[in-house]
């Protein structure tokens, strides 16, 4: 299985979450009801096997929008509070990390 994840936002100050984000709740350092991967990062997103049978929609779809909110400094909606809050406690990857998802892998 493959799972998204993020650092623990409760790594860092209170002061470090946006008040536009009060669901995140930290405890003694540890986010609130968070499901944690076996090496202790947040999981947010499960990835299932590719299955063309199935209904899908392809990234590039949302290209153009994705460019035109970075253009506009990503200055309104969710996403960019979800960036700073995921963004308090960076993920620091492994060399051998680099290899993940790479054809022959």
């Amino acid at each position: 299985m493959s799972f998204l994840v993020i650092g623990n936002p409760c790594d860092g100050s209170k002061d470090d979450i946006p008040w536009q984000a009060p669901e995140v709740i930290c405890n003694d350092g540890e986010l609130e009801k968070a499901i944690l991967s076996d090496n202790g990062y947040i999981i947010i997103s499960l990835f299932f096997p590719f299955d063309e049978n199935q209904k899908h929609q392809d990234e590039d779809i949302y290209a153009d929008h994705c460019e035109q909110r970075k253009q506009m400094g990503y200055n309104s909606g969710m996403g960019e509070i979800f960036r700073k809050v995921a963004g308090i406690s960076p993920i620091e990857l492994r060399a051998e990390c680099n290899n993940i998802n790479k054809p022959g892998k």
